[in-house]
């Protein structure tokens, strides 16, 4: 009997301890910078709060008849499960692939430019590498991520658009205009003029410059973000030593040459990852079980919604691009050539088989003004895009290959 009392009295003193400790620790944690998204009580402070303040109810309150089994049993059994799951996480961290800063490998693909912010740079050659896919990129000597022009009694079509027109992710071989040439087996000549992370007024003026080419079509790649806040401000974005960065803070300060250096420092040297952090985050658990079910991980769900994934104006965001797209169309026109949008569905578009509503309001707008608009929505499964980040895949890069192909055909 004496034995269970000095067990009882330690368990007390070890659950109202843990209890102070989650408590401390929830009020603390903004200033000890563990997972805080912003100042305040968030709802895993406050949920880690109420926990702590109940296990110190539990160790004072409770008494010893009813102690053992109300609350050192359960705590014993909740244990039992968590701790087991916590080695598997730990293991299952230890074999998954590790995500790397993919712009480390990508110094210098970029130029500063004192319109568009930066460019891409003539002639450069390197290596996309984020852990998970490691593909080569290159450049001609216009900056261009294609092989020289050249002339060709074929079809000529010009691409212009962000990243899904670049190419992100995709080797040399995989990309939508290499496929294109290909599909047709010689008689389109696709150029491709896309640069990763462009917004409509970056795409306008990189086909302003672009005035030595001369082709048949031109198409944009109109993507979901295209209708964003940073998408639309021509002036986000900077270069600084060969790195692709935001010219200021998101209070609108601009960074200082040593807070670049310092930022870079960073992403060349990541502190090592901590495997017993989650212990610290109330999701962990569900975390954890969604990943052995294999359910969707919040960045999937996150890919897989429909609605804004960024800053968004509405109607006032529409209307700029819409302005800017029929300015690409007058562009195109003055040099003889057919102006079409290709819509790009995102994942979380293409898993619904429906448009975000600030995208169709697009793509109304732009048939009222007689644009040409290329869907493929239909085309498209979540397959042909790369889950963990939501660009499209070889398989997807060729389908949208075929949707322009087929475009360019039926177009008036």
């Amino acid at each position: 009997m004496p034995r269970i009392l000095t067990f009882l009295r330690t368990m007390r003193v070890g659950i109202t301890a843990v209890g102070a400790a989650a408590v401390a620790f929830a009020l603390l944690r903004d200033w000890i910078q563990v997972d805080v998204p912003a100042p305040g009580i968030g709802r895993n402070q406050l949920l880690l709060l109420i926990g702590g303040l109940l296990l110190m109810a539990a160790g004072f309150v409770v008494p010893d008849s009813h102690f053992r089994r109300f609350v050192v049993r359960p705590l014993l059994v909740t244990g039992s499960i968590y701790l087991p799951l916590l080695v598997c996480n730990a293991f299952m961290a230890a074999r998954a692939p590790v995500w790397k800063d993919p712009g480390v490998s990508l110094r210098n693909l970029y130029r500063p430019d004192p319109v568009t912010g930066y460019r891409l740079a003539p002639n450069y050659h390197g290596y996309y590498d984020d852990g998970l896919v490691r593909v080569e990129y290159r450049t001609n000597s216009f900056g261009d991520r294609d092989d020289e022009p050249r002339e060709t009694s074929g079809r000529r079509v010009l691409l212009i658009g962000d990243s899904y027109t670049f190419g992100s992710r995709l080797g040399e071989g995989d990309r939508v205009d290499v496929q294109m040439e290909r599909l047709s087996d010689g008689r389109i000549d696709a150029y491709n003029l896309g640069v990763a992370g462009y917004g409509p007024p970056q795409i306008l003026e990189h086909l302003r410059r672009c005035d030595w080419y001369r082709g048949s079509d031109a198409v944009y790649l109109f993507y979901n973000n295209d209708l964003t806040d940073q998408e639309l401000d021509i002036t986000v974005m900077t270069v600084f030593d060969g790195y692709k960065v935001r010219r200021c803070k998101l209070d609108g300060v601009p960074f200082t040459e040593a807070e670049y250096r310092i930022e870079i420092e960073r992403i060349l040297h990541p502190p090592p990852r901590a495997v017993l952090a989650p212990i610290l985050d109330l999701r962990h658990l569900g975390l954890l079980l969604e990943r052995l079910a294999k359910a969707p991980t919040p960045l999937e769900k996150q890919l897989l919604r429909i609605g804004p994934h960024a800053t968004y104006l509405g109607v006032e965001n529409v209307e700029k691009a819409v302005s800017y797209t029929l300015a690409m169309r007058t562009v195109a026109a003055e040099r003889g050539m057919r102006f079409h949008v290709l819509i790009v569905p995102w994942l979380g578009e293409t898993a619904q088989r429906r448009y975000a509503p600030i995208v169709t309001d697009y793509i109304g707008r732009m048939r009222g003004h007689g644009v040409d608009v290329i869907e493929m929505l239909e085309r498209l499964s979540p397959d042909d895009y790369f889950r963990e980040e939501g660009h499209f895949n070889p398989a997807g890069a060729r389908r949208t290959a075929e949707a322009i192909i087929r475009g360019l055909a039926d177009a008036p």
